[in-house]
């Protein structure tokens, strides 16, 4: 509505010329500083204050311009950050009904966003850190990815932490993706590749879910060390320590616990081409001699056409097609 339409004018029209004010109210003085800061700190005020009815465009746009506002976060006080993370914490933790996935993701971005700025000191990555573990029982296993990946970047990028506590923080917020991990029968290497052949015979949809759940967790713990590392890299004090080499280890114990299942998984999905390759497997024949409609638009640039595959009687194709999707992925 018009509210809506008034409030994204309003911060658009500051967010453009906010920040290059304030980078040079930095060359200038102290007390030009001052002067920027106070009147930015009012519209903050202004701008996080709750509506007085929901609105997701309005929710969502709060959020890109606390994303944006970033720079200014470094000079504040301890108190004003930390109201602007329990905003986004609260976000993160219960999503609205309403484009809620939408929303947690934003606030992510905005997380990091603060992170990259060097607006957060070590103890509100403590807090972070603290929270993390206290809502991931609650938050879907992509949820829970994101928000744990999101937390691991601002916590390498803080230059206020010591890198063997840092460490700790790291692979404490992924001690239940790990302990999940390790339970999997597919890390475990438990049938090997006769045992995923037997359970894509015996239901579609149950290898689907198992892969799924595969999947999250090697992307989870993926994207952590990714993103510690870009963290790193990108530290805002310049500190040549926190290097993508230096930031690396702070996973390292982690990497230790997830390496034995991430060969294990990838000797069985070789065992399954090998299956393939060796004509002797029906199941990897169905499974593998038809790359997913996914992978196959990312090689061809389009939709493939031709003549639909003729599927063996009571196979569904709709399960088939989502079993192979997610065996490629």
């Amino acid at each position: 509505g018009s509210g809506v339409a008034e409030f994204h004018a309003a911060v658009a029209l500051v967010e453009r010329a906010g920040v290059a004010v304030l980078r040079e109210a930095e060359k200038r003085s102290e007390k030009d500083l001052g002067g920027v800061l106070a009147v930015s700190l009012d519209f903050l005020k202004q701008v996080t204050m709750p509506a007085a009815v929901f609105s997701s465009p309005l929710e969502y746009r709060r959020l890109e311009f606390l994303s944006h506002w970033a720079p200014f976060y470094r000079h504040y006080g301890t108190e004003v950050v930390g109201q602007v993370l329990e905003q986004l914490m609260k976000v993160i933790q219960n999503p609205p009904a309403t484009d809620g996935t939408k929303l947690q993701r934003r606030a992510l971005d905005t997380l990091v966003s603060l992170g990259k700025h060097g607006a957060l000191r070590a103890e509100q990555a403590e807090w972070l850190h603290g929270e993390c573990k206290r809502c991931a029982p609650n938050l879907t296993p992509a949820s829970r990815g994101k928000t744990v990946e999101a937390l691991t970047a601002v916590i390498a990028s803080l230059d206020g932490l010591a890198p063997p506590r840092k460490s700790e923080l790291v692979c404490g917020m992924l001690e239940e993706v790990t302990s999940a991990w390790l339970a999997s029968e597919w890390a475990r290497g438990a049938g090997g590749a006769s045992g995923i052949l037997e359970l894509f015979a015996a239901s579609k949809r149950r290898f689907v879910g198992k892969a799924r759940d595969a999947v999250t967790l090697v992307n989870t713990f993926a994207g952590v060390a990714t993103r510690a590392a870009a963290a790193g890299a990108s530290a805002p004090n310049g500190d040549q320590d926190m290097s993508p080499e230096a930031v690396v280890p702070l996973a390292a114990p982690a990497i230790r616990a997830w390496a034995p299942g991430i060969f294990a998984l990838a000797h069985s999905l070789a065992g399954v081409s090998a299956a393939h390759a060796g004509g002797g497997s029906d199941q990897a024949r169905l499974l593998i001699s038809h790359i997913s409609e996914g992978e196959q638009i990312q090689i061809l640039g389009r939709k493939p056409g031709g003549e639909p595959e003729a599927v063996p009687p009571g196979v569904d194709p709709k399960d088939l097609t989502a079993a192979r999707a997610m065996f490629w992925e």
